[in-house]
This record gives structure tokens, sequence and C-alpha cells, in this order.
């Protein structure tokens, strides 16, 4: 992914030169971002659902002994952060070495560690309903479906792909990729054709961060209400 898309923005020029302005090449980094998260995916999701799928019996256990359940969904959240945060590390840094990114590093960093953290809760939650023999399989469906709805395929109607988180870390990283053309290409015109903005940089960090949060906060209904007869 990295090597393909080495270089890859080139809008039309502002006036008065747009008329003679090369033809434009502003839909790499739109599929770039669903490549990114679709590598992601398959990346993070098969090994989020051990978080708590692995240990389910000892949770009961533990339960059944009377110990707090809350404490439990948040010291095993806890102990997840490290891994996601060398796993997103690892990812950043080949990804970066092979396509020398526009996004500086630190941002970008940010925006996978994020995206990671969100992937994590979407394998918790799945680990939550369905058998452990199964949890890995459909954790990667879904977050592959996910990461599609990045904005990038404008067949799929775009009040869909709001309603995923892979929609809003893309708009992020587009901003930032296209960043440093601002003064030179239309890059509002590029962004209009995903239906990115480029004014909301901070709140697609948080949005993603909130879904992060939301899956993760359903997942512990799911832990705390399925199978409570084990549980007692």
């Amino acid at each position: 992914i990295g090597l393909a898309a080495d270089g890859v923005y080139s809008g039309r020029w502002l006036p008065p030169y747009t008329l003679v302005s090369p033809a434009p090449n502003d839909a790499l980094i739109a599929e770039r971002g669903m490549y990114i998260h679709v590598t992601l995916g398959l990346a993070a999701a098969s090994a989020g659902v051990r978080t708590f799928g692995e240990d389910r019996v000892q949770y009961w256990r533990e339960a059944a002994s009377g110990h707090n359940r809350f404490s439990y969904f948040i010291g095993v959240s806890l102990a997840a952060l490290p891994r996601i945060f060398l796993a997103s590390l690892h990812f950043t840094a080949i990804f970066a070495a092979m396509s020398l990114p526009y996004m500086p590093l630190h941002e970008m960093l940010g925006i996978i560690f994020l995206v990671w953290f969100t992937i994590y809760g979407v394998s918790c939650l799945i680990s939550m309903l369905v058998a452990k023999e199964n949890a890995p399989l459909i954790a990667v469906v879904v977050t592959l479906v996910a990461g599609t709805l990045c904005g990038y395929a404008n067949a799929i109607p775009f009040a869909l792909q709001y309603m995923s988180y892979a929609r809003w870390s893309s708009e992020a990283m587009y901003y930032k990729e296209t960043l440093p053309f601002v003064d030179v290409m239309d890059v509002k015109f590029s962004a209009k054709i995903w239906e990115y903005s480029l004014e909301r940089y901070a709140l697609d960090y948080f949005i993603v961060f909130l879904y992060g949060m939301f899956f993760r906060a359903v997942a512990f209904g799911f832990m705390l209400f399925r199978n409570r007869d084990k549980q007692v």
C-alpha cells in the first residue's frame, strides 16, 4: 500500500491556472485511506477478540466470588492499551517508511492508534456475543465492512458511511495529506468528491475515540447481563 501510494495527490490548480493544470490525481489519498482501514481490520480484529474472549471463564469465576465487574472490565481494557500502542507504532513506522506521507508522523500515529483502539472495541463486543471459535472471523468481516465505509466508495450512500468510524478517521487523514497543497491546488474541490470536510480535524479524532468508548460500553453491558447464571 505504501509503495503504491507514494506521492499520490495532484489536484487541479487554483485560479488563474485552473485551465492549464494537468489531469488531477486526487482519488488515491481516499483510496489509500480505505486500504489502511482494511489492513488495520485484518491486523487488529482477530487479536482484539482475545481481550475478553479467552478469559471469559475466569471472569465468571471472579464475578461469582463477588469481585467488582466494572473494575475487572476497566483493568483488562487498560492492560490492552500498551499492546494497542505498540501495534500502532509498528504499523505507522513501516507505513511511513514505505510511503513517506505528508501527514506528520506523530499525528498519523495518533489516528492509527485511535482506529486500532476502536477496532479492539468492536472485537470486544463481538467476543461477548458469539462463541470464541467464531469471534475472530466475524470480527474481521465486520471491521472489513466498516473499513470500506470510509468515504471512498461513492456507490455506498454517504448517510451509511457516516455510521462508520473509518469515515471520520479517513477524513482526518485526507485533511492532513492535502494540507501542504492548499496554497497551490483546489483542495476543497477534491474533498467535495468524497464529502470530506477540511474544517473539523479535531472533531474527527474525537468521534473516532467516542466510537471506541461506545463499543466498549455496549460490550460491558453484554458482559454483565449475558450468562448471568454463571456469575452468581
